[in-house]
């Protein structure tokens, strides 16, 4: 479940961009967390909210482990034990199910991505030559030295950039056309 939580995380910010309008802090500069219980909020409060019921789903697998090892009637137990277990894992394997229908429907309107975006290299091919590129050069400012760069840290707070973006099939400032993140004139 986690690796679906991850994926579904990366993916999360394209149908806003697809829908081409989309604002740059819950998109472009979205700061991905590492774990279902730190991202679920966050995706929550971002408006992704198919990822954040991914992110809730895994972080009842991991109370589902638990609960299932109390199914199995054994003499030293006692049935109120057995009965809230049982029910609790019927529960939540009831969620489960929602959200994976949830998920194979969003996965199938999702926008169609060439690449995908879980490396350095795609996430490079949807920004090429595109405007995006520019914006940020304009809103970091001048290039700071080689050892400054390396000793600042990237924080995940306030917004750079203040545009909208889009994702689709455009033209970049080269002409040629391409699945591109491009900001919305």
């Amino acid at each position: 479940m986690l690796n679906v939580e991850l994926d579904t995380h990366t993916l999360a910010i394209y149908p806003p961009l697809a829908r081409k309008d989309a604002d740059s802090e819950s998109t472009i500069e979205f700061c991905r967390r590492s774990t279902p219980f730190t991202s679920f909020f966050a995706q929550l409060l971002n408006g992704h909210l198919v990822a954040a019921a991914v992110a809730f789903a895994a972080v009842l697998a991991e109370a589902l482990t638990i609960t299932l090892s109390g199914v199995p009637f054994n003499p030293g137990q006692i049935p109120l034990e057995l009965h809230v277990c049982s029910f609790t894992s019927i529960a939540i394997l009831a969620v489960m199910v929602v959200v994976l229908i949830m998920l194979a429907i969003w996965r199938w309107r999702s926008p169609y991505l060439p690449r995908r975006p879980n490396t350095i290299a795609a996430l490079i091919s949807y920004i090429c030559a595109s405007k995006f590129v520019d914006d940020m050069e304009e809103k970091t400012g001048p290039k700071r030295s080689e050892k400054n760069a390396n000793t600042q840290a990237v924080e995940c707070t306030g917004s750079v950039l203040r545009q909208r973006y889009a994702y689709g099939r455009m033209n970049g400032v080269d002409g040629a056309e391409r699945w591109m993140v491009d900001s919305v004139s």
